[in-house]
């Protein structure tokens, strides 16, 4: 198989080869391996600042007319000690000639047999990038393979069939025993802000977008160096007679490549599942559609979307002052992120999502068929673009453990409901409805906030917000917007979380003296049936106090009983809590709640097991105080060793087993050494402040056990200062077991 695929009309400034290539590059040489999938994912073999001082020489390296292959390649691999490095030195180098390439003076290089005629044919479009990342792998004697195909591009049209004209060309190397994917142009260039004429652009329906040719950057991005096949095939994928250059295990089609969801490179570097529809053609059979993520519920992660229409391939047209942006929203529940598209017109729709922490990228993008608009289709109540549901955002603006996490709400015209939070004392919350047809002076009568003082913790409140929906003769929707201000803020609220209130019931007809009367009885009627139940709930007796003490429901006796037993509830629920949680400082705060308590029996119970936890959590707490002195050179000097002394491995391979690693695993030392360059949460320091002894089952115990009772103190003295640490923790731990075992029989 040759290069002679066609030649693309367009510059040299694009993500596509040139598709040319006057040397003729063989894309194969004999003997190669054969194609087989990589044994192991590219984390666990290439870590970019290992390879610091490589790129840096590589950066480095200049080279002039008279520059030979050979004296090339000396010059970048004359430091390396395996084909991986000397692979990195190439890509790293040839990364550093862009500015060059295209923007070099090459009239005086006249044969193109040298690294500087290549270039000289790069910058002429009569080169391509994997042709000479090809060449320069086989002048350092590492096998390396051209691959042709087609890729989603820049140019590349969510959601289009016919893709055969977006053909470009990669490279596979063969390092560390097996076959690795690597795009040289991408790694080297990317084409920005190029927009297609016939999408109209977000929230200005009434013009089209025109277009934009885009502007090439120069860049050095690793994300395409050694890429994994089962990311790299969303992007690229090889022409049908060198299927198997794919390196998968199950290869792709044409037709799933087409239809695959167009992930952007940032979508992996971000830890995301697409939970709906695995297409990047969605079909709004209704008129709407709905894009589902899960995401780490710790990831301090922002998304916002972009929706436009093809005004050039629909049937419609999108009515003249109609907001698009208006037609789509974000809401978060737990750990799933949905993003809500309705369609104001049939036609075609192009869904851009972007998502990250400190600045947005684009993840993926989505092509939406409408043939049959939303009956009635509405914008959504949306004051601007922000996220509706509880996140990690509504947490920094102080507020936390939300009654609804999710960000939508449905209820009944004229229904209330509570949302609770917990706050900070001296937190000033408020909160606003919004409605696109009613004033803010309408709505301000149908929500209200409460702050309620909270037993668990003497620095915490509870803030109820307290909303009720308008009756209303056709079902509507509204925008529920909380806001805090902290202490020292001034006037200046920011918004922490949004809910979208929905009615999905008919409208109440009953007369509003008689809507009054029913709901102030209806409340006290909660109230004494959640006080007498036999095993009451803290949150079913809280609201339904709040709701009696909002509707002043006039009966003083049972609400004080039921405010007496909520007290106690949570203080019960708090002790259980604090040894769940297992900190140190609750522990304390909560004991001498209960020991100022009346007498209970359960109560009694719990504080007796309660003292035992906070016991133990300082024996805990002791055993720590040598490892949290070791030092990083320390760490760093065990992580070392090549072949450390079995002492050493079988130490470390204790520790790792009381920590929740799989003992197979950590039969081999360099898995050892993986786990102790994580940094972070990660880290090993971290991972033993956090370690909880009650959930480290009694079989990894023994394994840790056996593995340590064989060394005497003194051998493992003269192995490792550092390591005697380590020993004498997991000595630790394991006693504490063995005894806390004893007292649970």
């Amino acid at each position: 198989m040759g290069s002679g695929f066609s030649k693309k009309s367009s510059s040299v400034t694009d993500d596509l080869e040139s598709g040319i290539d006057m040397l003729q590059i063989p894309w194969i040489e004999d003997g190669y391996p054969p194609p087989v999938p990589p044994s192991t994912a590219r984390k666990n073999i290439f870590l970019a600042e290992d390879f610091a001082e490589i790129d840096r020489r590589a950066r480095n390296t200049k080279i002039d007319n008279t520059t030979r292959y050979d004296i090339l390649l000396y010059m970048l691999v004359e430091h390396c000690t395996n084909d991986l490095q000397k692979v990195r030195a190439i890509f790293t180098w040839l990364g550093a000639q862009q500015n060059l390439i295209q923007n070099g003076n090459f009239r005086k290089v006249k044969k193109l047999n040298g690294p500087m005629g290549y270039m000289k044919l790069l910058h002429e479009s009569k080169g391509t990038y994997s042709a000479f990342f090809a060449h320069l792998c086989r002048q350092a004697g590492i096998p390396c393979v051209i691959i042709f195909g087609v890729s989603k591009s820049f140019d590349y049209n969510v959601g289009d069939m016919d893709i055969l004209h977006l053909r470009n060309c990669w490279n596979a190397v063969y390092v560390e025993r097996g076959w690795r994917l690597i795009h040289p142009l991408w790694s080297c260039r990317k084409v920005k802000d190029y927009k297609q004429s016939h999408w109209k652009v977000h929230g200005s329906a009434s013009q089209p977008d025109d277009g934009s040719e885009g502007r090439t950057l120069n860049i050095g991005d690793d994300f395409f160096f050694l890429v994994d096949p089962k990311i790299f095939i969303y992007m690229c994928r090889p022409v049908v007679d060198m299927t198997a250059w794919q390196l998968l295990p199950d290869t792709w089609s044409l037709e799933k490549f087409i239809h695959a969801p167009v992930y952007r490179k940032s979508y992996f570097l971000f830890d995301l599942t697409l939970e709906s529809t695995d297409s990047c053609i969605l079909v709004a059979e209704r008129g709407d559609v709905e894009v589902v993520f899960a995401v780490n519920e710790n990831h301090d992660f922002v998304f916002t979307q972009e929706l436009f229409f093809d005004n050039r391939t629909s049937f419609a047209d999108i009515p003249k002052g109609t907001a698009l942006e208006k037609y789509c929203f974000i809401s978060k529940k737990n750990n799933k992120v949905s993003f809500h598209v309705r369609c104001p017109v049939s036609g075609i729709y192009k869904l851009h999502i972007y998502g990250g922490v400190s600045r947005l990228y684009n993840l993926c993008d989505f092509r939406i068929v409408c043939e049959g608009a939303c009956k009635n289709a509405k914008p959504y109540p949306l004051l601007k673009a922000v996220m509706f549901g509880y996140t990690e955002k509504s947490k920094e603006m102080g507020l936390g453990s939300p009654s609804e996490y999710g960000g939508i709400i449905k209820l009944k015209s004229g229904q209330g409901k509570f949302l609770t939070f917990e706050t900070e004392p001296g937190m000033d919350v408020a909160a606003a409805l919004y409605h696109p047809h009613k004033t803010q002076e309408e709505m301000k009568n149908f929500v209200a906030t409460k702050i309620r003082e909270m037993c668990f913790d003497e620095k915490k409140v509870y803030v109820n917000v307290y909303v009720n929906l308008p009756s209303a003769d056709q079902l509507d929707e509204y925008a529920l917007h909380v806001y805090t201000k902290g202490q020292g803020e001034g006037d200046r609220y920011r918004n922490a979380v949004n809910y979208l209130l929905v009615m999905d019931g008919h409208p109440n007809d009953t007369p509003k003296s008689l809507q009054n009367e029913t709901r102030v009885q209806q409340a006290l009627d909660d109230l004494v049936v959640a006080n007498r139940r036999s095993v009451p709930s803290v949150g079913e007796l809280d609201t339904a106090l709040m709701n009696a003490e909002t509707l002043q429901v006039d009966n003083d006796d049972v609400m004080e009983e039921v405010k007496e037993k909520i007290a106690l509830l949570e203080l019960k629920r708090d002790l259980r809590l604090a040894v769940d949680h297992r900190n140190a400082d609750v522990l304390d705060k909560v004991i001498r709640r209960g020991r100022d308590h009346g007498r209970d029996e359960e109560l009694d119970d719990l504080l007796v097991i309660a003292t035992a936890v906070r016991e133990q959590l300082l024996r805990l707490r002791t055993f720590l105080l040598d490892v949290l002195q070791i030092r990083q050179p320390t760490i760093s000097e065990i992580h070392n060793y090549t072949r450390p002394k079995p002492v050493v491995h079988d130490i470390m391979k204790a520790v790792y087993i009381l920590l929740g690693e799989d003992e197979r695993n950590l039969l081999v030392w360099e898995y050892i050494q993986l786990l102790m360059r994580e940094v972070g949460p990660g880290s090993l320091l971290n991972r033993l402040k956090l370690f909880d002894v009650v959930h480290v089952d009694r079989a990894r115990m023994e394994q840790a056990h056996r593995l340590l009772d064989i060394y005497g103190d003194d051998v493992v003295r003269e192995a490792s200062v550092g390591t005697e640490i380590f020993y004498k923790w997991a000595q630790n731990i394991i006693v504490e077991m063995v005894v806390t075992d004893n007292n649970k029989v």
